[in-house]
């Protein structure tokens, strides 16, 4: 229940923070601290998203400063990603959502524990489904404005590949948690088809929306990681045994395989990410990219700034206009 309790303040501080943070509409006038071309952002999502990122549930001026700015580079991007008419596939968000929602109830022991979290917190399950699919939709917009201004070459990739190699570093990483099924001290045939036969069972509870984290406490007999859920982290592809290594180049982020043999047992695996030389150079442009965007989104836009100890009732109400 501690990794639970963990997940949830996370989840909270990133999803739930509207719910959360409602005293501070209902406790405090919730005024304007800053006007994007228009788009009012106010004091109360200043707050939220200033705990979203240090953790400060009365976050300090330069803490609401950094929110502010970040939620305002945000709103520059939505806003130049809407003017270009990038608009997500529905269906994508909904997996999105289906996904976030199916790993938030697997952190609790049932639907009835889950709906009293959500109203002690002010909230439904439909509420807390509209917030999630709002913020995967402004993630995804950003996401897919930023990958259209991004252009790498297959030579790009194999230059990073071969430095990378020279230096003797490795070239790829999987963020993967698996569920263990050892085989018997003394294996037969008889004995290792037992232990396939539990993993895929196993497999066929995951196929019928059991949750990964939940199963591998319960059946994982890898003691080191069944209490974390399966979690084994970002794993060089080079520290992995060769069949998990081949399972995960074949996975897509999101996957879970069915039963993998290994010279330890029997395991199902679930890739929550991948890394390689393509995927890093994308995010190092992606973050480049962003950047030099942002900034010039913000030499053209019409920025509004408030002071907390003004009014704010207008855009005129002790404003200051910043280029």
């Amino acid at each position: 229940m501690r990794r639970a309790a963990a997940w949830l303040v996370a989840v909270a501080v990133v999803v739930l923070g509207q719910s959360l943070f409602s005293f501070a509409r209902d406790a405090y006038y919730d005024r304007a601290l800053a006007m994007v071309n228009g788009h009012i952002i106010t004091l109360s999502e200043t707050r939220e998203a200033a705990w979203g990122m240090s953790g400060a549930v009365e976050p300090d001026s330069l803490q609401l400063a950094g929110a502010l700015d970040a939620l305002i580079d945000q709103r520059l991007l939505i806003q130049a990603a809407e003017s270009q008419g990038i608009s997500p596939p529905p269906e994508s968000i909904d997996r999105a959502v289906h996904s976030m929602m199916t790993d938030l109830r697997g952190n609790f022991k049932d639907e009835a524990a889950f709906d009293a979290f959500l109203r002690r917190n002010g909230m439904t399950v439909e509420s807390l489904r509209s917030l999630i699919r709002e913020r995967e939709n402004r993630q995804k917009i950003i996401r897919e404005a930023l990958s259209r201004r991004i252009r790498i070459t297959d030579d790009d990739v194999k230059q990073l590949e071969q430095r990378l190699r020279s230096e003797g570093r490795e070239t790829e990483y999987f963020l993967i948690d698996h569920i263990l099924f050892r085989y018997k001290a003394r294996r037969t045939p008889e004995t290792d088809a037992a232990t396939y036969q539990r993993a895929a069972d196993a497999a066929a509870r995951l196929q019928q929306g059991e949750d990964f984290e939940r199963l591998a406490r319960e059946l994982s007999e890898d003691v080191s990681t069944a209490r974390q859920g399966g979690a084994l982290g970002w794993v060089a592809a080079g520290h992995l045994q060769p069949e998990l290594r081949q399972a995960a180049v074949a996975m897509t982020p999101g996957a879970t395989s069915q039963p993998v043999k290994s010279g330890t047992g029997c395991h199902i695996l679930r890739l929550r990410g991948k890394r390689d030389p393509r995927s890093m150079l994308y995010e190092q442009r992606t973050a480049e990219e962003r950047k030099r965007w942002v900034a010039d989104l913000r030499q053209k836009a019409d920025i509004r700034y408030f002071p907390l100890n003004s009014p704010a009732d207008s855009p005129s109400s002790g404003s200051l206009n910043r280029k």
